[in-house]
């Protein structure tokens, strides 16, 4: 134990003993100790340090005697149990040293004594150890030896590694099982893909244009498809060019956002048709109404006006619909009115005819006419009265002619 201090042969005096152990009794369970195996008053007494020699071994017990059925005693002596009994080492030879080589192992417990402690087989009990205070310094310090070789590496030696030796590593055979089912059941997927491909091929390059009845004889055909075509064609665009910009309908149109619902002559003489939907302004792009009419509030200063439209046989909207069916009933309307001024026309002229009175004959104006010069719309054709007479002349002889109109009828 001063050993390793640098204190070589020095031994504990018989009178410091129990101090020594009282002091290693106190700091065993000391955080600084832990880890130390220092051993308690009872274990340090046992041991007898006083009595170990300077370089001896504090801890004998660490091996077993080497014969079978004999004790090894703290002072040297060896003595046989069968002969002796086991407490042949605690009258005069200060307890047990060493175990037997059939119980090798010497235990934590005592089974007689303040030095008698049990042999047992390994495995038993709980090995007693000695205290790292007292093992001795040679046996801690593990030997480390550098060596160097001037053997050149194995190859650069001719013939030392001709063959090289492949092992296959220990459980391959359950890789194995994994990767047959994977690769067989890849192999048959891309199998099973190549027969539908060739069945019905995706590409519409490879369909045949006419059947093969070669390819019928086992319930098989080819199926003929149309050329492929742009599921969303580019809608062509024209211009269409406005002299000017009035006040009020500037365009002779009615819009929902940016498409045309309804064309009015102002709009249809400049070329507008209903369905048609601005792109652009004077080359200025333009979302959404807003943008249209600030736009056009732009360039209206500025004649002429250059308007970008796409223009596609598209599904004509709601809005739309009814644009055209108002726009087809002012039309029968007024092409009715048109026909009863010519009946009404006709019976004018008959009674004008056989009459003595000096001037020209009682006229009507139909509703087509006042909708070219201005004075009403097509929506009030609706409302007009076949065979209306003008407001300029003869409204006396329309009614006395009228009259004797429906008295002969």
């Amino acid at each position: 134990m001063f050993g390793r201090f640098g204190l070589e042969g020095m031994s504990v005096p018989k009178d410091c003993e129990p101090e020594v152990c009282r002091v290693m009794d106190e700091q065993r369970l000391s955080p600084t100790c832990a880890g130390l195996n220092v051993p308690n008053l009872q274990e340090c007494k046992a041991i007898q340090i006083s009595t170990v020699p300077p370089g001896g071994n504090p801890c004998p017990w660490k091996h077993h005697s080497g014969e079978d059925d004999v004790l090894v005693c703290l002072d040297g002596h060896r003595c046989s149990i069968s002969e002796e009994g086991w407490a042949c080492c605690a009258s005069n030879h200060r307890g047990r040293g060493q175990c037997p080589a059939n119980l090798p192992m010497m235990c934590t417990t005592l089974c007689s004594g303040i030095t008698e402690y049990c042999c047992k087989k390994e495995g038993e009990c709980t090995p007693r150890v000695c205290p790292v205070l007292m093992e001795n310094y040679y046996e801690l310090v593990v030997p480390i030896t550098t060596t160097t070789t001037t053997v050149p590496p194995g190859a650069s030696l001719e013939g030392a590694d001709d063959k090289e030796q492949v092992r296959v590593p220990e459980g391959w055979w359950v890789w194995l099982l994994l990767f047959l089912p994977c690769f067989w059941g890849g192999i048959g997927i891309l199998y099973c893909k190549y027969r539908i491909d060739k069945i019905a091929p995706e590409s519409d390059a490879h369909v045949p244009t006419t059947m093969d009845y070669e390819n019928d004889k086992f319930g098989r055909y080819n199926v003929v498809r149309m050329p492929a075509r742009d599921s969303d064609p580019v809608m062509p665009r024209c211009g269409i060019v406005m002299p000017e910009l009035p006040a009020v309908r500037p365009l002779g149109l009615e819009l929902v956002e940016l498409r045309v619902i309804r064309v009015y002559p102002w709009g249809a003489k400049h070329g507008w048709k209903v369905g048609d939907i601005i792109v652009d302004i004077a080359g200025t792009q333009v979302r959404d109404f807003a943008e249209l009419w600030d736009r056009i509030q732009v360039e209206r200063n500025r004649p002429p006006v250059r308007f970008t439209v796409e223009r596609w046989s598209v599904i004509p909207t709601l809005e739309e619909e009814e644009a055209a069916d108002k726009g087809l009933r002012s039309i029968a309307a007024a092409q009715a009115i048109a026909d009863a001024d010519k009946h009404d026309a006709s019976k004018f002229g008959s009674k004008s005819r056989g009459s003595s009175k000096i001037g020209p004959d009682p006229a009507t104006m139909s509703a087509e006419a006042l909708r070219d010069i201005g004075t009403i719309r097509a929506d009030d054709a609706l409302r007009a009265e076949p065979g209306v007479p003008g407001a300029m002349h003869g409204w006396d002889n329309y009614e006395e002619d009228e009259s004797s109109w429906d008295n002969s009828e």
